[in-house]
């Protein structure tokens, strides 16, 4: 089996493969919709996603390593009927890319918008997933072991020092990054994130010198 690059690009972002007359009708105007509006409950109006446009014959190897595609092609003589698929390490890895084919634009926009659901969920859930796989691969295992000991939970990325205030709280650093977690009384078995957040007060700080206030996340 042939091992396949890493994957380029921040998180977040995903590259849209089309070309500019679709970039900028009815089709692009939809994707910008679904996957550009603001992420709901956050202090400050921030997209979901960062969108790049590149046009099709533009898509060259350096681009084809992105963590995040969305191609749409639309052409009569080529694709009859809309498709829509979703593939995953087709150049690099983790990488998830979605192809949508149309014979015209209108068939386009409507086969996006039957897809909205899927398109932006798989998105996320490749970020989250890229998330999870970061922390199990940098974390601190000793650091794991004592906020289980302590509180029945884990939930410790590469976290480099604590402090224990008292037997309810644990403060937890890196660097410029702080992390507190409080108990708020004898937990059951937390199965559930509505149990985690019922019984536990986690709280993400950024710090931004030495000489300044702590600055909430």
């Amino acid at each position: 089996m042939q091992l396949k690059p890493s994957v380029s690009g921040k998180a977040g972002e995903i590259l849209i493969v089309t070309t500019k007359a679709n970039w900028e009708s009815e089709p692009g105007t939809l994707l910008r919709d679904i996957l550009a509006a603001d992420y709901p409950l956050l202090p400050q109006r921030e997209p979901s996603f960062t969108l790049i446009n590149i046009p099709d014959n533009a898509f060259t190897n350096i681009f084809q390593i992105h963590r995040n595609i969305i191609i749409l092609s639309v052409d009569p003589q080529k694709y009859p009927e809309p498709k829509f698929v979703i593939q995953e390490d087709v150049w690099s890895a983790p990488q998830t890319v979605i192809t949508m084919t149309a014979p015209d634009a209108a068939s386009a926009t409507k086969l996006i918008e039957q897809k909205r659901e899927a398109i932006f969920n798989t998105f996320e859930q490749s970020e989250r997933n890229r998330v999870i796989r970061s922390s199990k691969r940098y974390e601190e295992k000793p650091l794991r072991s004592l906020v289980a000991d302590q509180f029945g939970v884990t939930a410790i990325d590469n976290y480099a020092n604590h402090k224990t205030p008292n037997t309810n709280m644990m403060i937890i650093n890196m660097e410029n990054r702080l992390v507190s977690i409080q108990s708020r009384g004898s937990a059951p078995v937390i199965d559930t994130p509505e149990k985690l957040s019922e019984y536990f007060v986690f709280e993400d700080y950024i710090i931004e010198n030495d000489n300044s206030d702590v600055v909430t996340e």
